[in-house]
């Protein structure tokens, strides 16, 4: 007969079915419960690993031999980089800054 579906379990006692459901919903419910503490639990770890591991001799008390060997250091920020008069030339000493794309005889030397 297509379009009839057989029951999975016979209805002969209906009581005990639902019984059985009620207990099984209540498992589960239960289980839920811890999953959803275990998350949270893990969540925090992930937290606690992740701060630890963004932390080096810069930002911490950590001496910088502590620091990992595959990390680089930040670069240091000076007002005068090698390369940066290549790109452009500064022209003027005053406020107004002003930029020029034609090097100067100084730098034309390389």
């Amino acid at each position: 007969m297509p379009g009839q579906h057989a029951p999975t379990r016979s209805l002969e006692n209906p009581n005990q079915e639902f019984e059985r459901l009620r207990v099984l919903v209540v498992e589960q419910a239960t289980l839920i419960e811890q999953l959803h503490e275990r998350i949270h639990e893990l969540e925090e770890r992930i937290q606690t690993l992740e701060t630890r591991l963004a932390q080096d001799s810069h930002n911490s008390s950590q001496p910088p031999s502590s620091d990992p060997p595959f990390k680089k250091p930040p670069p240091a920020h000076s007002g005068n980089r090698a390369d940066a008069g290549r790109e452009a030339k500064r022209v003027g000493a005053g406020s107004l800054g002003v930029w020029s794309r034609t090097p100067t005889s100084a730098s034309s030397s390389r």
